[in-house]
């Protein structure tokens, strides 16, 4: 009778361990997340130092549009024949909305190292403020959005602190630049330590109306003769314009 007790018992134990056990489930294996490609490129060199495109410009502005009898210079008259004063093109149609900076150089003075320094048509430049050359600070480009007939293909950068060639000397200049679109490293830019405007070419397009961020990453630099702190005067977008 005992015996059969305990049976009955071990059995109903069984049976309900049984019953409160918990299904193995193999989750399904997820997709590998997408690898970052990323493409080194090489710049190609322009006419001008940023001071000297501006003084460029404003001679252009000067003769545009008066009695050029008097001039022989074929430089001249070809850069007059060509000049747009009114600059439409890409950036009218697909501008940076707003820009931020991983850090920012306290102000020396009256003179400021904001991120927006970096696009306003100035001799100005934003510089990063950590301690040290700046490697892994970043500045970064807000577009609402990017026309998707419209894609970028190429960006300017002026290097260092352009105020004048001494001002870029004494301060640090980038030497490689990581950019980021929408958070994926794409391009390695490698920049030559010269105030010349460096083009870059590349491909960034939407499918349509959408925010687009890039981020441009300090990685490595060409250290000043006075000061580690690393700028950069201008950074501009070009790309395909499909008018007005």
């Amino acid at each position: 009778m005992l015996l059969s007790r305990i049976t009955t018992s071990s059995v109903l134990i069984a049976i309900l361990i049984s019953c409160g056990k918990k299904e193995t489930v193999t989750p399904p294996e997820s997709s590998p997340a997408p690898e970052e490609i990323i493409m080194d490129v090489q710049p190609t060199l322009l006419r001008f130092s940023w001071p000297e495109y501006l003084a460029w410009k404003e001679r252009m502005d000067r003769y545009y549009d008066t009695d050029l009898s008097g001039i022989t210079d074929t430089t001249l008259l070809n850069d007059i024949a060509s000049y747009d004063p009114v600059d439409m093109g890409w950036g009218d149609s697909n501008f940076a909305d707003t820009v931020y900076a991983s850090s920012v150089l306290a102000p020396q003075g009256k003179t400021h190292y904001r991120p927006e320094n970096s696009s306003d048509r100035k001799t100005t430049a934003w510089i990063e403020g950590v301690e040290g050359t700046g490697e892994g600070e970043w500045i970064l480009f807000h577009f609402n959005k990017i026309n998707p007939d419209e894609p970028l293909t190429s960006i300017t950068i002026y290097n260092g602190f352009q105020l004048n060639a001494a001002t870029y000397a004494k301060n640090s200049r980038v030497k490689v630049i990581r950019l980021y679109v929408n958070e994926t490293a794409r391009y390695d830019f490698y920049l030559q330590d010269s105030m010349k405007g460096q083009q870059f070419a590349v491909d960034i397009r939407t499918d349509n109306d959408q925010p687009v961020v890039l981020k441009f990453e300090i990685r490595a630099v060409y250290e000043g003769t006075h000061y580690q702190d690393t700028g950069l005067t201008e950074i501009e977008f070009d790309g395909v314009w499909g008018g007005i």
